[in-house]
């Protein structure tokens, strides 16, 4: 156990228990991108990934098959304290400084014109410089 959490593989088997998988924020999953030991988040972002290897692997094991391995590419976070403030990362762009104005949910995501999307990074209007949701 770290902090409460199983500790796995990045193939996310339990030590000592190959047939048992952990995943989620019950699990304390090695960070391969970022390496030196260390974990993955317990975030929703990680866990509906992790899904995806670890019913891979359910089957590949099943099938006598090698096991795949959970990487993954950090999309960053945002969180609302509440009192008009966020703490926002999307893809890499603080946006912490930038209160949230028309944007989906408080999520932090404002632009010029109408909300962008952020996985489209696009807005109906244009906006002025770099794009809709990049860093000015």
């Amino acid at each position: 156990m770290d902090k409460g959490r199983l500790v796995v593989g990045a193939d996310l088997r339990l030590a000592g228990h190959p047939d048992v998988f952990a995943l989620g924020d019950a699990a304390a999953v090695p960070d391969l991108e970022r390496g030196n030991g260390a974990g993955c988040g317990p975030t929703a972002q990680h866990a509906t990934r992790q899904a995806r290897t670890a019913a891979r692997n359910v089957v590949a094991s099943l099938d006598g098959r090698d096991l795949g391995v959970y990487r993954h590419r950090d999309l960053g976070l945002v969180v609302d304290p509440g009192g008009g403030r966020v703490v926002a990362r999307p893809f890499g762009v603080d946006r912490s400084a930038c209160p949230p104005r028309s944007s989906p949910a408080g999520t932090g995501w404002s632009t010029p014109g109408p909300a962008a999307s952020p996985t489209s990074g696009t807005a109906s209007t244009p906006a002025r410089g770099r794009g809709a949701g990049s860093a000015r």
